[in-house]
C-alpha cells in the first residue's frame, strides 16, 4: 500500500507556522536582530539488539529527551542488505496512524513519520520515554546489533520536533540503547515468562505461558495502530501451558500487538505478525 506524508505535514507546518506567528504578534518589538541560538538535540534511541538470519524483530524508537514535544517529524534510513521492512505499528502516542507514515521508498530503505498532538490539549504531548512507534523488521543476514542498522536522515525527511507556542525546534539524533540483546519473541514480567511462536504466523499462534504462581490475567490483542481485535480472561495455574489462538486466520496480513496482564504487577507483551 502506498503512502505519503505530504499532505499531512503540509497541514502540520501550517498549523505550527500559525502558531509561531501568533507568538510573535504578542511579543514586545525590538530593533535588536534575533540571535541565533545553536540547535537542541533531542536524543531517540532504539534497542541494540540482535536477530538471527530470517528472524523477525519489533523494535520501538523511544524518545529520551526532556522537552514536551506537540509535534515532530523524522525521515528514517535502513540498511537494505540486512534487514528486510515489515511494517509499522502503533507507540504510545495517540494520533499516530497509517497516513502518519511515508511507505513508498521502503525497499530503497527510506521511512518517512509525523505525529501532530490533538488541538488545545495541553496533556498531549511527547514524553521522555515513551516509544513514538515501533518497525518490524526480518533479518536477510545474521544482526549482531540492530541500531547500527538504521539511523536518521535528514535528506529522507528534515527530523526535528517542536514544543508549544512555536519554540525553536529540536534536532532529533538517534543512537542504540544499551548493550546488545537477542530479540526473541520470549517476554519476561516478574511472575512470568511468555514465547509466542511461530511468529510470523498464518493459521494460528501458540503463547507458552510459565508462571511462577497461579493467577488470573487478561490477554488483549490490537492491530498495528491499536484498535482492539481480541480479549480473552485467562486463569492460569503455576507451572507451564500453552494457549493457542487460531483467530489470527482470520485477520488480514500485517504486525499485531499483545499484551498480557495480571495480579501483582505481573505483565509481559510482544508482536506477532501474520502473513
Amino acid at each position: 500500500m502506498q503512502l505519503n506524508c505530504n499532505n499531512l505535514l503540509f497541514g502540520f507546518l501550517f498549523l505550527l507556522g500559525a502558531v509561531t506567528v501568533q507568538a510573535q504578534t504578542q511579543s514586545t518589538p525590538s530593533s535588536e536582530p534575533p540571535v541565533k541560538k545553536k540547535p537542541v538535540t533531542f536524543l531517540l534511541s532504539t534497542p541494540a539488539a540482535s536477530l538471527k538470519s530470517g528472524e523477525l524483530g519489533t523494535f520501538p524508537i523511544i524518545a529520551n529527551g526532556t522537552e514536551p514535544l506537540i509535534g515532530w517529524q523524522m525521515g528514517l534510513r535502513f540498511n537494505t542488505d540486512m534487514l528486510e521492512f515489515i511494517g509499522v505499528s502503533v507507540g504510545d502516542l495517540e494520533g499516530v496512524r497509517p497516513e502518519s507514515f511515508g511507505l513508498i521508498k521502503v525497499n530503497q530503505g527510506e521511512i518517512r513519520a509525523l505525529w501532530v498532538a490533538r488541538v488545545n490539549d495541553p496533556e498531549d504531548h511527547l514524553r521522555q520515554g515513551q516509544h513514538l512507534f515501533y518497525i518490524t523488521f526480518r533479518a536477510k543476514k545474521a544482526v549482531a546489533d540492530f541500531s547500527s542498522l538504521i539511523a536518521i536522515d535528514h535528506n529522507v525527511l528534515f527530523s526535528e520536533g517542536y514544543e508549544n507556542g512555536g519554540k525553536q525546534p529540536v534536532r532529533f539524533s538517534l543512537k542504540g540503547a544499551g548493550s546488545a540483546v537477542n530479540a526473541t519473541s520470549a517476554t519476561t514480567g516478574t511472575n512470568l515468562q511468555v514465547t509466542c511462536k511461530p511468529n510470523p504466523a498464518t493459521d494460528y499462534f501458540n503463547l507458552d505461558f510459565e508462571l511462577k504462581t497461579a493467577g488470573e490475567f487478561r490477554l488483549t490483542v490490537f492491530d498495528a495502530f491499536g484498535r482492539q481485535i481480541y480479549f480473552k480472561s485467562l486463569n492460569l495455574e503455576a507451572g507451564t501451558q500453552t494457549l493457542k489462538i487460531t483467530e489470527i486466520s482470520q485477520w488480514a496480513a500485517g504486525v499485531y500487538h499483545w499484551d498480557l496482564k495480571g495480579d501483582a504487577n505481573a505483565k509481559a507483551e510482544g508482536h506477532v505478525v501474520k502473513q
